[in-house]
C-alpha cells in the first residue's frame, strides 16, 4: 500500500514492485503521480533522470493510470462522482454511494487518468470530471492482473485522509478486499 505520493523510484523499486504484482501481490496506490520519474541515488540525495513511460516502461501498466498533470495553482479541489458502481460493489459496500453520487471534498492537486498502457478490463470506480478543464479528467481505478493481483489508483491527491465516515469506510471496504 503506498499512502503518499510516490512519484520519485529508482529502476529497482519500479522492477521489484512490478514482479511482486506479477507474482500476485496486491497493491494499492492512495494518491497520483505514483512511479512516474526515475531516479538514481547520489550521495544522500536523488536525481531525477527520466521518466519510465519515456523508456518503455509507462507507469500506466503496472498502477493502472498515469500521471496527467497538476494543478498550476489555478484549479480547486473537488469530490469524485462515483461511475463503476455495478463494477466493484465490493467497493461501495455500505456507503450508499451509486453511479452519480459525490464522496469527499478535497482531491485533485495532482491527477491521474487511463492511458494506452493501462490494462485491459480496468474499472473506473469514480472520476473527478474536467477538474483541470475540458477532458482533463481524474480516474480512480481497479484491475485484476493475470497473476491474481488485485490493483487500486485513487487518481487523485489525499485519498488517504479521512474526509468523512463515507471515505473512511471505502478505504475499510479496500483494506479487506485486498487482505483477501
Amino acid at each position: 500500500m503506498f499512502a503518499g505520493h510516490e512519484e520519485y523510484v529508482t529502476s529497482h523499486e519500479f522492477d521489484l514492485i512490478r514482479r511482486y504484482r506479477n507474482l500476485g501481490g496486491n497493491l494499492a496506490f492512495l494518491s497520483a503521480n505514483s512511479f512516474y520519474s526515475r531516479v538514481v541515488p547520489i550521495g544522500g540525495a536523488i536525481r531525477c533522470v527520466g521518466h519510465f513511460r519515456d523508456e518503455g516502461r509507462p507507469e500506466a501498466a503496472l498502477v493502472g493510470v498515469q500521471y496527467l498533470d497538476w494543478n498550476h495553482g489555478v484549479f480547486g479541489n473537488r469530490p469524485y462522482v462515483v461511475t463503476g458502481a455495478g463494477r466493484a460493489p465490493w467497493f461501495l459496500r455500505g456507503t450508499g454511494l451509486h453511479n452519480g453520487s459525490h464522496f469527499g471534498f478535497s482531491y485533485g492537486v495532482e491527477i491521474d487518468t487511463l492511458a494506452p498502457s493501462s490494462p485491459h478490463r480496468i474499472v473506473v470506480l469514480a472520476e473527478l470530471p474536467n477538474i483541470f478543464g475540458p477532458g482533463r479528467t481524474a480516474q480512480m481505478t481497479f484491475y485484476i492482473a493475470p497473476s491474481g493481483a488485485k490493483v487500486f489508483a485513487a487518481g487523485a491527491m489525499n485519498f488517504e485522509s479521512s474526509q468523512s465516515a463515507v471515505t473512511d469506510r471505502l478505504l475499510l471496504n479496500l483494506w479487506r478486499f485486498l487482505s483477501r
